[in-house]
């Protein structure tokens, strides 16, 4: 499988809202000033809890205050369990949101999809599907954090 890897620095900054199991709810325009790592799952898939342990391990290794992680379900129903890990917060965005950030149509994407909002909020990159994040979080993640 090869990475899809998109650049979108040449048109506006993007962000989306993710809703907290406090109740509480965070915008990604709000990380501005740092990098932002965020894992996009459906929440009964083999593949959720390793997507966001990835980007959990990701802010572990770059241990600075300015590289911080996020996870986002879609497709949650009522009464979902959401996970929470120690440098990752967990939460949820209605798929139709996570459809027009990433210009798809809602039923066009799979899942996970892994995204890096750089300093300035600019979506850099998102993609891949599956198995294929280590690959894409070593070429993609790590240039915009240095």
């Amino acid at each position: 499988m090869t990475l899809q890897a998109i650049t979108t620095s040449e048109v506006e900054t993007k962000s989306f809202n993710v809703n907290l199991p406090d109740g509480s709810q965070v915008n990604t325009s709000s990380f501005t000033g740092k990098v932002l790592m965020v894992a996009i799952i459906k929440l009964n898939t083999c593949h959720a809890g390793w997507a966001i342990e990835l980007i959990d391990e990701m802010v572990k290794f770059y241990n600075r205050a300015d590289v911080v992680g996020l996870g986002c379900c879609v497709d949650r129903v009522e009464g979902d369990t959401i996970w929470q890990f120690p440098r990752t917060p967990v939460g949820w965005a209605r798929r139709r949101e996570i459809a027009e950030l990433l210009d798809v149509p809602m039923s066009g994407f799979h899942l996970p999809k892994y995204l890096v909002f750089d300093r300035h909020g600019r979506m850099h990159h998102y993609g891949p599907d599956g198995k294929d994040g280590e690959a894409f979080v070593e070429h993609h993640y790590c240039p915009a954090i240095s």
